[in-house]
């Protein structure tokens, strides 16, 4: 809901469903983008602004929905350790790469911040999960 022009949604002829079409997923995992700040998980602050996310919080079945998701992600896609691993993974991969980055150019504000970016991301990681672990607690 932060970056809303992050993704369409296409009407599948076929299916008849929508099909939700992500773009931008650099910023999936950050948890405020700027000025704006994410989404709680409950959405409590969503009102007629956020109309289709307001609509699907607002009902019951779809609610459910929502935090059966949650909690399969948690189970099955959202794992620290796995992702704690293929993080390290890349960020080792590309390291030499970006070590070698011609300074005026590059992109990195510092080696530092590189080397410190894969251990701030899978804390974020932690921390979500904490936060959604206590939100489901309450539902």
């Amino acid at each position: 809901g932060v970056m809303n022009h992050n993704y369409y949604l296409y009407n599948d002829p076929d299916s008849g469903q929508l099909v939700w079409i992500p773009w931008d997923n650099n910023e999936s995992l950050k948890s405020s983008q700027g000025m704006r700040s994410a989404l709680s998980i409950g959405l409590t602050e969503v009102g007629h602004n956020w109309p289709l996310i307001s609509y699907l919080r607002d009902d019951p079945v779809y609610y459910q929905q929502y935090l059966d998701y949650l909690e399969d992600f948690l189970q099955n896609t959202f794992i620290r350790d796995e992702l704690a691993e293929t993080f390290t993974y890349y960020h080792d991969l590309i390291a030499p790469y970006v070590m070698d980055e011609d300074p005026d150019t590059t992109l990195v504000s510092s080696l530092k911040a590189f080397q410190a970016s894969v251990d701030d991301l899978i804390q974020h990681v932690q921390d979500r999960i904490i936060n959604v672990e206590a939100f489901l607690q309450n539902h």
